[in-house]
């Protein structure tokens, strides 16, 4: 059986201390893993946590986030993406995402709308200045106004990918402004007109008409470029821009920006029905399809007190857009509506049932755990990342991380064997 790539996202369960994620992280390198996934919840500043194990021992590849772009501007995310790299000598990728209500507008005091346009805007503006392009962007929602890294470029300049000027104005280069409804090159206005992201048909990620550039420039990249035509197997040489998505209007920005597009909390039908989007999405665009990561909760045999951690977690997702609509899908439309009624997180812990997590994860034995990666695998997933779950006993999550690298090892062999 081949397997994708399996990496690991750092757990933060709730019940267990935050400083697990060290051990989590040297388990991984030891292992073997494709890549760490650093994301932030209420615990780390994912910049500060990447920095420190990528001091560490090892060189295993650093993915940032999903971040969420309503609490960092695009110039935070590459400043602190870039600053990981420097500091580590490590290859940083960086994940892009819209986040909860919850997250950005009671946590952090921030407006949450028109999420897919943000996305839209963020994922552009984070590509070029992590090219090193100095940016001038003025759009619905943000604006950055001649910034540029003093830190060296974590991807190829946008000049030696994107064909043209129009690609160039697309990417905002040095020479490049953009305005509301027009791009200047060189100080030779032209009329885009065009919203951003509508294709000739008027298909976007927003109902409403938004100016910027046309959605056709996205998919101009050269032949050398780095988007996903690029071997499944190299490894990251790092700068690769992925976007979390689920709903059509953020498959769409995914398909048309990003490098990868990653998935949480989905059942591997989910995941098929999300990979034919993309794929259509992306052909509209006239661009390859981004590759596509799925996080998985998993857990190596796992007792009544690892299930009941993972049910725990799941409370906060329930009444998430998005999540709601996922779970829904997965056939536990009760649970999401008892969440929506406003029901104690206590009567919503004991609503869950075993069946709901196992849903959207992997838990069982070596047999179980090869039979979900393979459903996984055929849905269309190029890489697995794999959220271990973490117990007094095994703060590194080591068990099912050892066993699902022993999987794949054994995986591996058999196919270099035929």
């Amino acid at each position: 059986m081949t397997v994708p790539h399996l990496s690991v996202s750092l757990p933060y369960w709730q019940n267990r201390a935050p400083l697990d994620a060290l051990q989590v992280a040297a388990a991984a390198e030891k292992l073997g893993y494709h890549r760490l996934w650093v994301g932030e919840m209420a615990t780390f500043d994912a910049f500060a946590l990447a920095t420190a194990i990528g001091k560490s021992p090892g060189r295993m590849p650093l993915c940032l986030g999903p971040l969420p772009i309503g609490v960092r501007s695009p110039a935070t995310i590459a400043l602190g993406a870039a600053t990981v790299a420097a500091l580590t000598g490590r290859p940083v990728d960086v994940a892009l995402g819209t986040s909860s209500t919850v997250v950005v507008r009671d946590w952090h005091g921030r407006r949450r709308h028109r999420t897919a346009r943000h996305l839209d805007e963020c994922t552009r503006i984070v590509r070029a200045l992590l090219a090193g392009e100095k940016v001038e962007y003025d759009g619905l929602i943000e604006r950055i106004r001649g910034f540029r890294l003093r830190l060296p470029a974590l991807r190829p300049s946008l000049s030696t990918t994107v064909l043209g000027d129009t690609g160039a104005a697309e990417f905002g280069l040095a020479s490049v402004g953009y305005t509301h409804g027009r791009v200047a090159s060189n100080g030779a206005a032209a009329d885009t007109r065009r919203p951003i992201g509508v294709d000739a048909d008027g298909v976007g990620p927003e109902s409403t008409a938004s100016d910027g550039p046309s959605a056709e420039v996205a998919g101009q990249v050269s032949s050398s470029g780095d988007q996903a035509s690029a071997s499944a197997d190299a490894p990251s040489t790092g700068g690769e821009i992925v976007v979390a998505a689920f709903g059509d209007r953020a498959l769409e920005v995914a398909a048309r920006c990003a490098d990868r597009v990653v998935l949480n909390l989905v059942t591997p039908a989910q995941v098929a029905r999300c990979v034919t989007a993309i794929k259509e999405f992306a052909d509209r665009a006239a661009r390859p399809t981004p590759p596509v990561s799925v996080w998985v909760t998993a857990a190596y045999e796992p007792d009544a007190d690892m299930l009941t951690t993972v049910r725990q977690a799941v409370v906060a997702y329930l009444r998430a857009p998005g999540y709601d609509t996922m779970f829904t899908e997965a056939g536990f439309g009760d649970v999401v509506r008892l969440a929506h009624s406003g029901a104690h997180p206590r009567d919503l812990l004991a609503a869950i049932p075993d069946e709901l997590p196992a849903a959207v994860g992997m838990f069982g034995d070596a047999p179980s755990l090869i039979a979900r990666l393979a459903q996984y695998r055929d849905a269309g997933a190029d890489e697995l990342v794999i959220v271990p779950v973490t117990t007094a006993e095994d703060p590194a999550g080591h068990r099912t991380l050892k066993a699902l690298a022993e999987i794949r090892a054994h995986a591996s062999g058999v196919a270099d064997d035929h």
